[in-house]
């Protein structure tokens, strides 16, 4: 994780910190593209009068992929348990990351339908650039010069 995306980042520096690039897993505009980001992300606005972040997002899943591993394991027992999480297979439209769902590979474990995703800051605000197709504005390359910039 990079600093640039921490809560505390963009009110600190404003518009000084405009057309950093910054991958990331999570970005409030995804809701563009899949409703479900918005929902959240309002609800959480409205408990903690904040907007939600990176890492939140990132937080926000594993809860429910626990919870759905119990509920196929019907057991609390540890390998009934992990056997549910490595048959554990999540559609993307069921989450908020831009990802095509969950899904862990037996031999390392790690979720194999997760990528990375690059925000640019643009007008104090994280917008995501890449991948094109999740992309709600066009990267800036090359930065403006400090001089010319708003």
């Amino acid at each position: 994780m990079a600093g640039y995306i921490e809560s505390d980042y963009l009110p600190t520096v404003k518009a000084d910190g405009n057309y950093f690039f910054v991958r990331s897993t999570f970005a409030l505009d995804l809701a563009n593209k899949k409703p479900l980001v918005g929902q959240v992300a309002e609800l959480y606005r409205k408990k903690y009068n904040i907007p939600m972040g990176e890492n939140t997002a990132r937080s926000f899943s594993a809860p429910f992929v626990l919870a759905d591993a119990f509920n196929r394991a019907k057991s609390t027992d540890p390998e009934a348990v992990v056997n549910a999480l490595l048959a554990t297979d999540i559609p993307g439209d069921q989450i908020i990351n831009p990802w095509k769902g969950i899904r862990f590979d037996p031999e390392s474990h790690q979720n194999i339908y997760a990528s990375a995703m690059l925000v640019q800051i643009q007008d104090q605000a994280y917008y995501t650039v890449w991948p094109f197709d999740a992309a709600s504005r066009s990267f800036v390359w090359p930065f403006p010069t400090w001089k010319d910039r708003k």
